[in-house]
C-alpha cells in the first residue's frame, strides 16, 4: 500500500477536497476573529452609551476600522524602525512602540468615525478605545521566546 505524503501526487478529487477544507478553514477562522471584535466592539460600545443605528452600521465601523488600522499599523511599525535607529534605551523604544501604536490606533477609530454618518463615538471614548486595544495587544503579544543557542 502505498501512501501519498504530496499535495502534488493527489487525484483533482482530492485536491479538490483539500482546497474546499482549507478554504473553509480559512473562512471560520476570519469569522471568528470578525466575531470577536464585533461583539466586544458591541460591548465596548454598550458600555460607554455609544449610539449606533443598527448592526450592520457597527460592522461596517469594524470592517473599515480593521481595514484603516492594518494601514496605520504599518505606518506605526515603519515610524518606530526609524526612530529606534537614534534610540538605544530599550525602556524608551518600548515607551515610544505603545505611543506609536496608539496614536495611530485611535487616528484609525477617528478617520473611521468621522467617515460614518451612521454611529457617533464621542473623542474620550475613541481615546479609551484605542487605549484599551494597545493594552490588550502587548498583554496578548506576552514574552517571545529566543531559541536557545546550543
Amino acid at each position: 500500500m502505498k501512501k501519498k505524503d504530496s499535495f502534488n501526487e493527489l487525484k483533482f478529487g482530492g485536491k479538490i477536497v483539500v482546497m474546499t477544507l482549507f478554504g473553509l478553514l480559512t473562512t471560520v477562522v476570519v469569522l471568528f476573529v470578525v466575531g470577536a471584535y464585533f461583539f466586544g466592539f458591541a460591548g465596548f460600545f454598550h458600555v460607554f452609551n455609544v449610539e449606533y443605528e443598527s448592526n450592520g452600521a457597527l460592522l461596517l465601523f469594524l470592517i473599515f476600522y480593521l481595514i484603516l488600522n492594518f494601514f496605520t499599523s504599518l505606518f506605526a511599525q515603519a515610524s518606530l524602525i526609524i526612530s529606534s535607529a537614534y534610540v538605544k534605551d530599550k525602556n524608551k523604544i518600548v515607551t515610544m512602540k505603545i505611543l506609536l501604536e496608539f496614536l495611530f490606533a485611535w487616528l484609525a477609530i477617528y478617520v473611521v468615525d468621522e467617515m460614518m454618518v451612521r454611529i457617533q463615538v464621542p473623542v474620550g471614548t475613541e481615546i479609551t478605545l484605542a487605549l484599551i486595544l494597545v493594552v490588550a495587544d502587548h498583554l496578548m503579544a506576552g514574552k517571545r521566546k529566543s531559541p536557545k543557542k546550543a
